[in-house]
Protein backbone atom coordinates (compact mmCIF):
# COMPACT_ATOMS: atom_id res chain seq x y z
CA UNK A 1 0.00 0.00 0.00
CA UNK A 2 2.80 2.17 1.25
CA UNK A 3 4.47 1.85 -2.03
CA UNK A 4 0.99 2.13 -4.50
CA UNK A 5 0.59 5.70 -2.65
CA UNK A 6 4.14 6.97 -3.54
CA UNK A 7 3.91 6.32 -6.64
CA UNK A 8 0.15 7.87 -6.93
CA UNK A 9 1.72 10.60 -5.13
CA UNK A 10 4.99 11.32 -7.49
CA UNK A 11 1.97 11.29 -10.92
CA UNK A 12 -0.03 14.00 -8.86
CA UNK A 13 2.89 16.39 -8.42
CA UNK A 14 4.11 16.06 -12.00
CA UNK A 15 0.76 16.73 -13.47
CA UNK A 16 0.06 20.31 -11.22
CA UNK A 17 -0.97 22.76 -13.29
CA UNK A 18 -2.32 21.12 -16.02
CA UNK A 19 -5.81 22.27 -17.17
CA UNK A 20 -8.67 21.17 -15.21
CA UNK A 21 -9.92 19.66 -18.65
CA UNK A 22 -7.13 17.18 -18.81
CA UNK A 23 -7.82 15.56 -15.65
CA UNK A 24 -10.04 13.13 -16.51
CA UNK A 25 -8.33 12.45 -20.29
CA UNK A 26 -8.10 8.78 -19.48
CA UNK A 27 -11.45 8.01 -18.76
CA UNK A 28 -13.12 9.39 -21.60
CA UNK A 29 -13.13 7.02 -25.37
CA UNK A 30 -11.81 8.27 -28.51
CA UNK A 31 -16.16 8.08 -29.79
CA UNK A 32 -17.37 10.35 -26.81
CA UNK A 33 -14.22 12.95 -27.23
CA UNK A 34 -15.44 13.26 -31.26
CA UNK A 35 -19.33 14.22 -29.23
CA UNK A 36 -17.69 16.80 -27.09
CA UNK A 37 -18.53 20.50 -27.73
CA UNK A 38 -15.48 22.61 -29.53
CA UNK A 39 -14.42 24.90 -27.17
CA UNK A 40 -12.51 27.50 -28.90
CA UNK A 41 -11.20 29.83 -26.25
CA UNK A 42 -9.82 26.26 -24.72
CA UNK A 43 -8.11 25.48 -27.76
CA UNK A 44 -5.92 28.65 -27.72
CA UNK A 45 -2.07 28.00 -27.40
CA UNK A 46 -0.66 27.41 -24.18
CA UNK A 47 3.08 27.60 -25.19
CA UNK A 48 4.01 27.34 -21.20
CA UNK A 49 5.88 24.90 -19.40
CA UNK A 50 3.60 22.31 -18.12
CA UNK A 51 5.47 19.13 -17.33
CA UNK A 52 9.04 19.51 -17.05
CA UNK A 53 11.58 17.17 -16.94
CA UNK A 54 15.82 17.05 -15.97
CA UNK A 55 18.37 14.76 -15.62
CA UNK A 56 22.51 15.08 -15.20
CA UNK A 57 24.31 18.22 -14.04
CA UNK A 58 26.71 20.32 -15.87
CA UNK A 59 27.67 19.04 -18.98
CA UNK A 60 25.45 15.92 -18.57
CA UNK A 61 22.24 18.33 -18.10
CA UNK A 62 19.29 17.49 -19.90
CA UNK A 63 16.50 19.76 -19.20
CA UNK A 64 13.15 19.96 -21.04
CA UNK A 65 9.48 21.12 -20.73
CA UNK A 66 6.41 20.53 -22.57
CA UNK A 67 3.36 22.54 -22.34
CA UNK A 68 0.10 21.55 -21.44
CA UNK A 69 -1.01 21.42 -25.53
CA UNK A 70 2.02 19.51 -26.27
CA UNK A 71 4.89 22.04 -27.62
CA UNK A 72 8.75 21.56 -26.10
CA UNK A 73 9.26 24.68 -24.69
CA UNK A 74 12.28 24.24 -23.37
CA UNK A 75 15.40 22.11 -24.15
CA UNK A 76 18.48 22.68 -21.93
CA UNK A 77 21.85 21.20 -22.55
CA UNK A 78 24.38 21.25 -20.73
CA UNK A 79 23.28 23.47 -17.77
CA UNK A 80 21.63 26.63 -17.96
CA UNK A 81 22.60 27.01 -22.05
CA UNK A 82 18.88 27.06 -23.66
CA UNK A 83 17.89 26.00 -26.70
CA UNK A 84 14.29 26.76 -26.75
CA UNK A 85 12.96 28.32 -24.09
CA UNK A 86 8.93 29.95 -23.50
CA UNK A 87 8.46 32.86 -25.44
CA UNK A 88 9.87 30.84 -28.86
CA UNK A 89 8.15 29.48 -30.91
CA UNK A 90 7.72 25.27 -31.40
CA UNK A 91 5.05 23.14 -32.67
CA UNK A 92 3.04 21.33 -35.33
CA UNK A 93 0.85 21.83 -37.87
CA UNK A 94 -1.37 19.21 -39.83
CA UNK A 95 -2.48 19.88 -43.55
CA UNK A 96 -4.08 18.23 -46.40
CA UNK A 97 -2.50 18.28 -50.31
CA UNK A 98 -4.36 17.52 -53.69
CA UNK A 99 -1.81 18.26 -55.84
CA UNK A 100 1.38 19.38 -53.78
CA UNK A 101 1.08 22.96 -55.02
CA UNK A 102 -0.29 24.23 -52.03
CA UNK A 103 -1.73 23.01 -48.76
CA UNK A 104 -4.89 23.99 -46.64
CA UNK A 105 -4.27 23.88 -42.86
CA UNK A 106 -6.55 21.59 -40.87
CA UNK A 107 -4.88 23.04 -37.66
CA UNK A 108 -1.44 24.38 -36.09
CA UNK A 109 -0.17 24.99 -32.90
CA UNK A 110 2.98 27.02 -32.83
CA UNK A 111 3.38 28.31 -28.57
CA UNK A 112 1.93 31.27 -29.37
CA UNK A 113 -1.14 30.68 -31.58
CA UNK A 114 -3.22 27.75 -32.51
CA UNK A 115 -6.29 27.32 -34.40
CA UNK A 116 -8.34 23.92 -35.81
CA UNK A 117 -7.58 22.17 -32.23
CA UNK A 118 -9.74 21.22 -29.24
CA UNK A 119 -8.61 21.57 -25.97
CA UNK A 120 -5.89 19.58 -25.66
CA UNK A 121 -6.24 16.20 -23.15
CA UNK A 122 -3.75 14.34 -20.95
CA UNK A 123 -3.47 10.78 -21.66
CA UNK A 124 -0.12 9.83 -19.30
CA UNK A 125 2.87 11.06 -17.59
CA UNK A 126 5.66 10.08 -15.50
CA UNK A 127 8.78 11.08 -14.27
CA UNK A 128 10.15 10.43 -17.87
CA UNK A 129 7.85 11.20 -20.24
CA UNK A 130 4.29 12.94 -21.35
CA UNK A 131 1.88 11.72 -23.65
CA UNK A 132 -1.16 14.56 -24.98
CA UNK A 133 -3.96 13.80 -27.61
CA UNK A 134 -5.22 16.95 -29.72
CA UNK A 135 -8.58 16.92 -32.00
CA UNK A 136 -9.20 18.68 -34.90
CA UNK A 137 -12.29 20.90 -34.33
CA UNK A 138 -13.51 19.08 -37.65
CA UNK A 139 -13.59 16.04 -35.80
CA UNK A 140 -11.50 14.30 -38.59
CA UNK A 141 -8.20 13.35 -36.59
CA UNK A 142 -6.58 12.47 -33.44
CA UNK A 143 -3.40 13.37 -32.83
CA UNK A 144 -1.53 11.69 -29.73
CA UNK A 145 1.76 13.33 -29.08
CA UNK A 146 4.12 11.49 -26.57
CA UNK A 147 7.59 12.96 -25.31
CA UNK A 148 10.71 10.77 -23.68
CA UNK A 149 14.17 11.64 -23.33
CA UNK A 150 17.63 9.84 -23.56
CA UNK A 151 19.86 11.08 -20.81
CA UNK A 152 23.53 9.18 -22.72
CA UNK A 153 22.52 11.29 -26.42
CA UNK A 154 21.32 14.12 -25.18
CA UNK A 155 18.34 14.05 -26.52
CA UNK A 156 14.31 14.10 -27.03
CA UNK A 157 12.22 12.19 -28.89
CA UNK A 158 8.38 13.12 -29.92
CA UNK A 159 6.25 10.18 -31.48
CA UNK A 160 2.96 10.98 -33.12
CA UNK A 161 0.10 8.52 -33.73
CA UNK A 162 -2.62 10.64 -35.95
CA UNK A 163 -5.81 8.68 -36.61
CA UNK A 164 -8.59 9.04 -38.91
CA UNK A 165 -11.80 9.20 -36.27
CA UNK A 166 -14.43 11.00 -39.22
CA UNK A 167 -15.61 7.32 -40.68
CA UNK A 168 -14.99 7.84 -43.98
CA UNK A 169 -11.48 7.64 -45.69
CA UNK A 170 -9.23 10.63 -45.97
CA UNK A 171 -8.17 11.34 -50.03
CA UNK A 172 -5.39 12.88 -51.58
CA UNK A 173 -2.04 13.64 -48.98
CA UNK A 174 -2.01 14.65 -45.11
CA UNK A 175 0.88 16.17 -44.09
CA UNK A 176 2.31 16.46 -40.68
CA UNK A 177 4.73 18.97 -39.86
CA UNK A 178 7.23 20.24 -36.59
CA UNK A 179 8.53 23.12 -36.42
CA UNK A 180 11.18 24.91 -34.13
CA UNK A 181 12.69 28.18 -33.63
CA UNK A 182 15.98 27.14 -32.53
CA UNK A 183 18.17 29.52 -30.73
CA UNK A 184 21.18 27.24 -30.26
CA UNK A 185 23.25 28.80 -27.12
CA UNK A 186 20.36 31.41 -25.58
CA UNK A 187 20.73 33.19 -28.20
CA UNK A 188 19.60 33.16 -32.02
CA UNK A 189 20.44 36.01 -34.28
CA UNK A 190 23.84 33.97 -34.87
CA UNK A 191 23.37 30.72 -35.89
CA UNK A 192 23.83 28.59 -38.95
CA UNK A 193 21.76 26.14 -40.42
CA UNK A 194 21.67 23.69 -42.93
CA UNK A 195 20.10 20.30 -43.95
CA UNK A 196 19.83 17.08 -45.57
CA UNK A 197 16.45 15.41 -46.61
CA UNK A 198 15.16 14.40 -43.40
CA UNK A 199 17.02 16.72 -40.90
CA UNK A 200 17.60 20.64 -40.46
CA UNK A 201 20.05 21.73 -37.80
CA UNK A 202 21.71 24.84 -36.48
CA UNK A 203 24.69 25.58 -34.58
CA UNK A 204 25.90 28.44 -32.97
CA UNK A 205 28.52 30.58 -33.69
CA UNK A 206 30.14 33.01 -31.47
CA UNK A 207 32.50 36.01 -32.21
CA UNK A 208 33.20 33.24 -35.79
CA UNK A 209 33.85 30.36 -33.53
CA UNK A 210 31.41 27.20 -33.43
CA UNK A 211 29.89 26.29 -30.31
CA UNK A 212 26.62 23.89 -29.26
CA UNK A 213 24.36 22.70 -32.14
CA UNK A 214 21.07 20.93 -31.86
CA UNK A 215 19.57 18.85 -35.07
CA UNK A 216 15.74 18.36 -35.35
CA UNK A 217 15.40 14.73 -37.96
CA UNK A 218 12.70 12.78 -38.85
CA UNK A 219 13.39 9.25 -37.50
CA UNK A 220 10.61 6.96 -38.93
CA UNK A 221 12.53 6.31 -42.07
CA UNK A 222 9.64 4.04 -43.87
CA UNK A 223 7.76 7.20 -44.43
CA UNK A 224 8.63 10.16 -46.29
CA UNK A 225 9.98 13.28 -45.11
CA UNK A 226 11.75 16.26 -46.24
CA UNK A 227 12.97 19.31 -44.46
CA UNK A 228 13.32 22.90 -44.28
CA UNK A 229 15.39 25.69 -43.04
CA UNK A 230 14.24 28.74 -42.98
CA UNK A 231 14.32 32.45 -41.71
CA UNK A 232 12.10 33.42 -38.68
CA UNK A 233 11.31 36.61 -40.20
CA UNK A 234 9.83 34.89 -43.46
CA UNK A 235 7.69 32.07 -41.59
CA UNK A 236 4.51 32.29 -39.37
CA UNK A 237 5.01 28.52 -38.40
CA UNK A 238 1.36 27.58 -39.38
CA UNK A 239 1.79 25.26 -42.50
CA UNK A 240 3.29 22.62 -43.93
CA UNK A 241 4.16 23.09 -47.37
CA UNK A 242 6.74 26.37 -46.47
CA UNK A 243 9.66 25.44 -49.40
CA UNK A 244 13.37 26.21 -48.12
CA UNK A 245 15.49 28.70 -48.10
CA UNK A 246 18.89 28.27 -50.06
CA UNK A 247 21.22 26.37 -47.32
CA UNK A 248 24.23 27.04 -45.68
CA UNK A 249 21.69 29.84 -43.73
CA UNK A 250 22.65 32.69 -41.65
CA UNK A 251 23.95 33.97 -39.71
CA UNK A 252 20.37 34.65 -38.80
CA UNK A 253 17.23 33.85 -36.45
CA UNK A 254 16.70 30.59 -38.20
CA UNK A 255 13.41 27.47 -37.94
CA UNK A 256 14.00 24.00 -38.45
CA UNK A 257 10.85 22.28 -39.51
CA UNK A 258 10.78 18.72 -40.60
CA UNK A 259 7.48 17.14 -42.89
CA UNK A 260 6.02 13.82 -43.34
CA UNK A 261 3.93 12.78 -46.46
CA UNK A 262 1.53 10.28 -45.10
CA UNK A 263 -0.78 9.81 -47.69
CA UNK A 264 -4.60 8.96 -47.27
CA UNK A 265 -6.22 7.50 -44.59
CA UNK A 266 -8.61 4.69 -44.63
CA UNK A 267 -11.38 4.89 -42.15
CA UNK A 268 -10.23 4.38 -38.43
CA UNK A 269 -6.36 3.97 -39.63
CA UNK A 270 -3.65 4.92 -37.91
CA UNK A 271 -0.06 6.17 -38.82
CA UNK A 272 3.11 6.78 -36.12
CA UNK A 273 5.66 9.16 -36.82
CA UNK A 274 8.51 10.38 -34.84
CA UNK A 275 10.90 13.35 -34.63
CA UNK A 276 14.43 13.87 -32.20
CA UNK A 277 15.91 17.06 -30.93
CA UNK A 278 19.32 16.34 -30.34
CA UNK A 279 21.66 18.74 -29.39
CA UNK A 280 25.28 18.28 -31.25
Amino acid sequence: MKRKMCTFTMVMLLAAGAPRAQENARTIPPEAQKKMEVDRLASLAGGSCTYNFASGSGAKRLGWCVSAAANLVKFESPASVFHLREGLREGYALCTSSDLTGDTVVGFDNGVSSDGFDAPLLLAVSSSSVSIRRLTTDRVFQIDHTFTRDPKEMDITVNVSIMNISGGPVFGQVFYTRFADLDVGGDGSDDIMDRSNRGAWARDLKSGVNGDGVALTATTFGTPAFSSALLLASTGMKSCLSGSALTPLGPADTVAQINYDLGGFEPGQTKTIAFTYRRQ
